[in-house]
């Protein structure tokens, strides 16, 4: 009987899927992308479902085939095996470029070597991303003094009044802003469509100054100038930069001068000083104020 029981439990374990029964993918596989714990797409992974399969049981593992397209040319992808009862599997993209995905599913012959696939159909996909500031744009100051060529006739000397009061007027320095950065400061830059740097009125939600850049070459920085007198430190205004995606989407960061950056630590706050007890006060009781208090 125990032997018969063995025979049993080994012809049923064989018996699950005969050599040679067909299956194939209902479905074709469906992309969608990843996130991580803050509900942000991770701009480098992508997740295929395999959808549903016909005789699934037939199979006894995955893989991932997948081209990329781009200007450098195409590359053919073969995942590493992805075990039989994974619904899935997650690849390893680069955003903003064309992929082809298609699944396939491997029969291993009993007693051989041989493996037979089936494929699924081929499905195109593009991770969208929208890319951001990795470091803060850089920007530095320059003390200096404003180019106009109408104060280069000297005027003619005039005859004031003698006077013993003298008024010393301090002026507020004339400063460059340079505003730089590259491509290195962005975290994927073939996602790039254009970066624009704005001088933000808050209360309006207008801007009174815009400089856009659209044009990028890897090792070149972009930059501009402007003077703080064309954008005096208001707390009215913001110093925004976005960045545009190719997918229309864009990124927001900031762009402060230094010298709108306020550096004056908030004073410490004062302790609320303990008011000093009064062991004689009218409240007292006449024995306690004749014991203590006379």
């Amino acid at each position: 009987k125990s032997c018969l029981l063995f025979a049993v439990v080994i012809a049923g374990a064989y018996s699950a899927c005969i050599n040679h029964i067909p299956f194939w993918f209902i479905d074709p596989p469906e992309l969608q992308p990843v996130y991580d714990e803050y509900g942000e797409i991770i701009p480098d992974k992508v997740w295929i479902n395999f959808g549903r399969i016909h005789n699934r049981k037939c199979i006894d593992f995955f893989r991932v085939e997948y081209t990329k397209k781009d200007k450098t040319g195409t590359e053919r992808v073969v995942s590493p095996r992805v075990p039989k009862f994974e619904l899935g599997a997650e690849i390893k993209v680069i955003p903003c470029t064309r992929y082809t995905f298609r699944a396939a599913g491997y029969e291993e012959f009993r007693g051989t070597s041989r493996k037979f696939p089936v494929y699924s159909a081929a499905v195109n996909y593009t991770l969208d991303y929208t890319p951001k500031f990795i470091r803060e744009p850089l920007v530095y100051e320059k003390f200096g003094q404003p180019r106009n060529k109408s104060q280069v006739i000297r005027e003619k000397r005039g005859i004031y009044p003698y006077t013993t009061t003298t008024t010393t007027p301090t002026p507020e320095p004339f400063i460059y802003i340079t505003i730089s950065f590259d491509l290195t400061y962005i975290d994927y830059p073939i996602c790039l469509d254009r970066v624009v740097f704005s001088y933000y009125n808050i209360e309006w939600g207008e801007q009174s100054f815009t400089k856009e850049f659209s044009e990028f070459k890897p090792g070149r920085s972009n930059a501009f100038v402007v003077t703080n007198k064309m954008l005096p430190c208001d707390p009215e205004f913001s110093f925004r930069t976005e960045v545009f995606g190719v997918n229309g989407d864009f990124t927001n960061t900031t762009w402060y001068p230094p010298s709108c950056v306020s550096t004056t630590a908030e004073p410490p706050s004062t302790p609320t000083p303990i008011p000093e007890y009064r062991r004689c006060h009218p409240g007292a009781s006449f024995v306690f104020l004749y014991l203590f208090c006379v």
